[in-house]
């Protein structure tokens, strides 16, 4: 997660108070292969 951060976002994985993760400033043609790399570390949407 913290990899995809560095590459994806602005290098920051933000927890909220419901303890969910969230990336900010993630390009939109980078989202797709974003998703694909979370799906594949089992990680959810």
């Amino acid at each position: 997660l913290a990899e995809l951060a560095e590459e994806y976002s602005d290098n920051i994985a933000h927890i909220t108070t419901r303890q969910d993760v969230q990336l900010h400033f993630v390009h939109i043609e980078d989202t797709p292969a974003l998703m694909r790399r979370l799906a594949a570390a089992g990680i959810t949407t």
